[in-house]
């Protein structure tokens, strides 16, 4: 592999003559890897290029909020120096020299708008899902100890200084275990890693991660790493017996 094989490989961009403008088939992607088409019109001195609403489509098809979608449009679009009238992201390329970056602009801010609104949906609903599941544990923690153990909404500083909440502090003696749900969901995955990673208190009293629906193999090694992760119904028992071995020790 040499870095011209490289370039050749990324500039086969495909280009056809469509009502719309030329289409030029780009690298961005769409949440279903669809690619992202832009296309290319003469407008005035100079050049049009937009998505043709094609963004806008796809999340429409997928049932997706179109104000939810508008507002990331205009948000993409301001970032990477473009416009929006509502259904397309369009830019204007003054000379030929100009088209490579507002075809790239055109197409990542696409991109980026309808990969944000799939994201707020991910969001929402396991979200809907992490509520109820940790309701789920707090009655499994309950059940097990007493009011003064079981803390809900425990506050710990990262090692950047930030501040991470966690659903539980279960204490027994001088040690606390933090424990938290998590769903298999890459926000709530990705989430849940990072919290734990930055607090790093598992060889303080233990940390520990419930879950209800199993979590991918990948997934569940990469929590693995900051947590014990259990099944909700394992919990109570995960952590006394964790913060039994912490005290021996």
């Amino acid at each position: 592999m040499t870095c011209d094989q490289i370039t050749a490989a990324l500039s086969q961009m495909q280009c056809e003559e469509t009502p719309d403008g030329f289409r030029v088939l780009t690298h961005c992607l769409y949440p279903n890897f669809e690619q992202v088409a832009v296309y290319v019109q003469t407008h005035l001195d100079g050049f049009l290029v937009h998505d043709a609403g094609d963004g806008f489509d796809l999340a429409f098809l997928e049932g997706r909020s179109p104000s939810a979608l508008k507002a990331h449009m205009r948000e993409f679009a301001a970032l990477y120096g473009v416009d929006s009238d509502g259904r397309r992201i369009f830019g204007r390329a003054m000379t030929p020299e100009w088209l490579p970056n507002v075809l790239l602009a055109v197409a990542n801010a696409s991109s980026s708008a309808v990969n944000a609104l799939v994201s707020d949906g991910l969001a929402d609903a396991s979200s809907d899902e992490s509520d109820e599941l940790v309701e789920r544990a707090y009655t499994a923690l309950r059940e097990a100890f007493t009011d003064k153990q079981v803390n809900r909404r425990v506050k710990r500083r990262g090692r950047t200084g930030r501040l991470y909440t966690f659903a539980f502090g279960v204490a027994i003696g001088s040690r606390t275990a933090l424990v938290d749900t998590v769903t298999p969901n890459q926000i709530s995955i990705a989430s849940r890693f990072t919290s734990f990673s930055e607090v790093g208190v598992r060889s303080l009293g233990g940390a520990f991660l419930a879950h209800a629906r199993p979590i991918p193999n990948e997934d569940a090694a990469l929590l693995a790493e900051v947590a014990d992760v259990v099944p909700l119904e394992s919990l109570s028992a995960s952590v006394q017996r964790r913060i039994t071995e912490a005290a021996v020790h």
